[in-house]
């Protein structure tokens, strides 16, 4: 360590030996900051006032939510976990334990002023600090570079950013998009061709394909590097490119893969559940724990994904032929449990769409579930019952697996896709942005906190 004759310890050491001349002490040079924590923090916080007009208002909350890290080896003190946005970081206590005396100042400035740390006098952290610990015997000091990390925006806040350029989906009567291989990956079929673009960072490429004109489009799905649909003729198609496909021999007509999950690909067929081991080839049925008949028929969509506890889910929307069952207004929603500790297979469950239950998924057409952010979101176009409500007006989040569905306050369609004509596709990447892909727009945003350094 740097020695030093600190003016200020040495007063005070001056004034504590003559205060006591008849007794010995040793002071040793030991300087280091053991513990450090925030005290109340203020944050202006938004609200709409009963005229829909923007007001703020003032909380304190504990700084201890975001605790401190001392980076010992580096000299840095730091947090991990930002304040939440709109902390007023110019004004806090600060409960610092050290082994010798401590001043800070402003860090980087040519003639540093010095402030004596005190537990009661609060500190301005709106800009880094220089904290200074300075050994008992004045001979010998440690310094720490100390940043108050603050957010920036609402975590809370989704934003919807409509991309540069033109997008070539303009038309398409059937879409599907996957963040497949790294990328945005969107098979579509326009005047009966059937194309696959691919967003390269910068703009989209797109090239007619081989060998999928009878494709069904929505029953797009991945395994790994490969890619697989179902056709209207109930054969699998597979590829590695999303270009070239190739029909795969089976012992089972299928009318619509759902997804993949758990080393197996499942699918409808023949008022069934159906899963398959080796990519389609061979087939067995599965366990449902209620009538068939309540199977959907179309417009169908699953999703599968890992829990907080290790246990896998899926999760399957969709809708029965309207003309046979004019009276639903719900899709049909089903799910299927995976424990990890425990092989048993667990039968598909059936979450029963009654009256009294005031939060269910609407039976739209062209039904597309995406995970984001721990939830699910459902969005479709109009419903396939007649009733009028305008395509892809809403999305639909369900925290519960898929029992209820509710609206969202912050993560909310884009305007301009409200009453669309066209398809919309959806699709989420690995940095948590959600893309939606209508026609020649494509829209893309993400929650704030997610896109957070951490």
């Amino acid at each position: 360590m740097r020695k030093i004759f600190f003016p200020i310890i040495a007063l005070l050491a001056c004034m504590f030996i003559s205060c006591s001349e008849d007794i010995d002490y040793t002071l040793d040079n030991d300087c280091i900051i053991t513990s450090f924590s925030l005290g109340q923090v203020k944050r202006t916080m938004h609200t709409l006032d009963e005229d829909g007009n923007d007001s703020t208002y003032i909380i304190n909350y504990a700084g201890t939510i975001c605790p401190m890290t001392i980076d010992q080896i580096n000299n840095k003190i730091y947090n991990k976990d930002s304040l939440p946005y709109g902390s007023d970081p110019s004004s806090i206590l600060a409960t610092i334990s050290s082994v010798g005396s401590v001043a800070y100042c402003k860090a980087g400035e040519p003639i540093p002023e010095w402030k004596i740390y005190s537990s009661s006098d609060s500190i301005d952290f709106s800009q880094p600090l220089t904290f200074r610990v300075m050994s008992s015997d004045g001979k010998a000091y440690r310094e720490y570079e100390m940043k108050l990390n603050v957010h920036k925006q609402e975590g809370e806040e989704f934003v919807w950013h409509k991309m540069d350029g033109t997008a070539p989906f303009e038309d398409m009567n059937q879409t599907k998009a996957l963040f497949w291989k790294d990328q945005i990956f969107v098979l579509g079929r326009k005047l009966g061709v059937t194309y696959a673009s691919f967003w390269n960072g910068q703009e989209w490429t797109q090239t007619e394909t081989d060998g999928c004109e009878l494709a069904e489009i929505r029953s797009l799905t991945s395994i790994g590097q490969k890619l697989y649909l179902n056709t209207s003729s109930g054969h699998i198609l597979t590829s590695e490119d999303g270009i070239h496909w190739t029909a795969n021999q089976s012992n089972q007509t299928i009318d619509h893969l759902i997804t993949y999950g758990e080393g197996k690909l499942f699918a409808l067929a023949n008022e069934s559940i159906v899963y398959s081991t080796d990519g389609g080839q061979s087939w067995n049925p599965d366990l449902i724990d209620s009538n068939p008949g309540l199977l959907p028929t179309q417009d169908v969509a699953g999703i599968y994904y890992t829990l907080q506890n290790g246990n896998g889910q899926l999760v399957m929307v969709g809708n029965r032929a309207p003309e046979d069952y004019s009276q639903d207004t719900t899709a049909l929603v089903w799910s299927k449990l995976f424990l990890a500790q425990d092989p048993e297979n667990y039968p598909w469950m059936y979450y029963t769409a009654n009256g009294g239950h005031p939060y269910t998924c609407p039976n739209l057409e062209n039904l597309t579930l995406i995970r984001y952010n721990n939830s699910i979101i459902a969005l479709g176009g109009t419903p396939v019952n007649g009733q009028f409500r305008l395509a892809y007006d809403r999305l639909y989040i369900s925290e519960d697996n898929g029992i209820t569905w509710k609206q969202d306050d912050e993560i909310v369609m884009p305007y301009a896709i409200q009453g669309t004509s066209q398809c919309v596709a959806a699709a989420v990447d690995s940095d948590h942005f959600l893309w939606l892909i209508c026609g020649s727009a494509v829209w893309k945003g993400r929650l704030n906190e997610l896109g957070f350094e951490k």
